[in-house]
C-alpha cells in the first residue's frame, strides 16, 4: 500500500496498490481531502479495527488539521480523530512491550510539537513527555541490536534525531546539516541485520523539498554510534524521499516524491570516511544526556 498525499497537498489524498515486485499502481481508495502521510496495519489487540490500515495525516476540507482514520480490506474508510488546529499528523509505528506504559499502541508524531498514542479503544492522547517541541515527524523503534538502545523510540525533528526511552526520557542522537535544497528529515526505518554492510543501521530520508519533485534529497544511514556510515543521493536526478520499508533483507523500497519507488540494495549506498565530516553526533549512548520532557 502506497499513501499519496498529492502535490503539494494541493489534490485528492490516495491510498495505491503496488505489487511488491513493482509495475504500475492501481488506486486501492481515494481519500479526498484528507491526505495521507504515514500508516501502518493494525495488530489483533485492536478489536473491530486490527487488520485495518491506520493512516495518518491532515485534512484540507476548512483549512489544515491533522486527521486518522482507518480503511478496511474492502476499502471501507472509518474516521477516527480529527484535530481542531494546524497541524499535520506525521509517521506511526508499534510501541513494544514495555515502552512508557504504551505497550502495544500506536505512537504518532505530530508536527504541532507532540507525540501521541492512539489506545487499543481508537483514542487518541498525548504521550507521557510527549511534548517534545519542535517538528516530530518520523518515528522508529530501535531494535534489540541497536548499541543500547534497544526499543528505545527514535524521531526526526526538522534536522535532528531524536531519542526517547521506555521512562519518557529524550535525547539527542544526530544532529544533521542539511545540504543545498535539503528542506528537513522525514521518515525513518530501521534495517534487517542482514542488509549488507548496514544490518540493523537506521535509515533516514532527507527530502529535497517541503513540496515533492526536489531534487537534492538523499537517505542516510547512522549506526548506533550516531555516526553517518552511507548516503543514497540522487546522482544528478530529481531524488526526493519519504517513506522506506525492508521487504527483505536484500532490498529496501523508497518513495520518492518525484513520484516513483525505488528499489535499492547494500550496494547502491555510498561509505562515508570516518569520521564524518558532515555530522555533529553523539557517540555513544552513555553518553546521551537525557532529559524529561514537560507531560500533561
Amino acid at each position: 500500500m502506497v499513501l499519496d498525499s498529492s502535490i503539494n497537498f494541493n489534490g485528492s489524498g490516495t491510498i495505491f496498490n503496488l505489487p511488491l515486485s513493482g509495475g504500475a499502481p492501481t488506486t486501492f481508495v481515494n481519500l479526498g481531502s484528507m491526505l495521507p502521510v504515514g500508516g501502518l496495519f493494525l495488530p489483533g489487540n485492536y478489536g473491530a479495527l486490527a487488520g485495518s490500515l491506520l493512516v495518518a495525516g491532515l485534512n484540507t476540507s476548512s483549512g489544515v488539521v491533522d486527521e486518522l482514520l482507518t480503511v478496511n480490506a474492502s476499502g471501507v474508510v472509518t474516521p477516527l480523530e480529527m484535530g481542531q488546529t494546524a497541524s499535520i499528523f506525521g509517521d506511526v509505528a508499534l510501541a513494544p512491550a514495555g515502552f512508557d506504559g504504551v505497550g502495544g499502541q500506536v505512537v504518532l508524531a505530530d508536527e504541532d510539537g507532540d507525540l501521541y498514542t492512539l489506545n487499543t479503544n481508537g483514542n487518541v492522547s498525548e504521550l507521557y513527555g510527549g511534548d517534545v517541541g519542535g517538528l516530530p515527524f518520523g518515528v522508529a523503534f530501535a531494535p534489540g541490536d541497536f548499541g543500547g538502545f534497544a526499543g528505545d523510540l527514535f524521531f526526526t525533528d526538522g534536522s535532528t534525531i531524536e531519542m526517547m526511552n521506555a521512562a519518557g526520557q529524550t535525547g539527542l542522537f544526530a544532529d544533521v546539516i542539511l545540504g543545498y535544497g535539503q528542506s528537513g528529515l522525514r521518515q525513518i526505518a530501521f534495517a534487517p541485520a542482514g542488509f549488507g554492510a548496514y544490518g540493523g543501521d537506521l535509515f533516514v530520508s532527507v527530502s529535497g523539498s517541503n513540496a515533492g519533485g526536489g531534487t537534492g534529497g538523499a537517505v542516510d544511514v547512522f549506526n548506533p554510534a550516531g555516526q553517518l556510515v552511507a548516503i543514497l543521493a540522487g546522482s544528478g536526478t530529481p531524488f526526493d524521499p519519504r517513506g522506506i520499508y525492508f521487504p527483505s533483507d536484500q532490498r529496501v523500497l523508497i518513495s520518492d516524491s518525484d513520484p516513483s519507488i525505488l528499489s535499492a540494495t547494500p550496494a547502491d549506498f555510498s561509505p562515508v570516511p570516518e569520521p564524518s565530516a558532515v555530522l555533529l553526533m553523539l557517540p555513544a549512548a552513555a553518553l546521551v544526556v537525557w532529559k524529561r520532557r514537560r507531560a500533561h
